[in-house]
């Protein structure tokens, strides 16, 4: 497994600093980006802030920190999904990844999971499908009395 401090260049934010994130690639070659919660003016490598940067000295130091912590839990966890790693690190560093939005189809979906009955759960699954099939992005607040209306007609 190997971590290390990624800052993409392209993106800044409005203070005009890039972001430090913190790479992680596992052993079975899955690459995630989490959020360190530092910014930096100047693009640097490893894990030291360059000696221009206001308060490089603290900034290198918490880094480490993260850096430190967030290593001791992925080689702890090494066989852990890299899905549910990216979760657990984010928690670790205080941010957490932005997570799916879930549409009305998925709530009726994992309803119908929890019924008894085969054609009970089937009937749900294909409500969830005809769902997806009329609007893919069909949310609680979107189905609307209106939007309704053009299911049915």
């Amino acid at each position: 497994m190997k971590i290390k401090t990624y800052i993409q260049a392209s993106q800044l934010n409005s203070a005009g600093e890039m972001t430090v994130y913190i790479e992680v690639v596992t052993d079975d070659n899955k690459r995630f980006l989490v959020n360190s919660g530092l910014t930096t003016p100047e693009k640097f490598y490893g894990r030291e802030f360059p000696k221009s940067v206001t308060n490089w000295r603290a900034k290198s130091t918490l880094l480490n920190r993260k850096l430190l912590e967030v290593e001791d839990f992925c080689l702890r966890n090494a066989k852990m999904p890299a899905a549910q790693l990216k979760q657990e690190v984010a928690a670790i560093l205080g941010t957490k990844p932005k997570q799916p939005k879930r549409m009305l189809a998925d709530y009726i979906s994992d309803f119908g999971k929890t019924k008894r009955a085969y054609n009970t759960r089937r009937m749900y699954e294909n409500t969830a499908k005809h769902v997806r099939e009329f609007d893919a992005k069909a949310t609680f607040e979107t189905a609307d009395v209106n939007w309704l209306r053009s299911v049915l007609y």
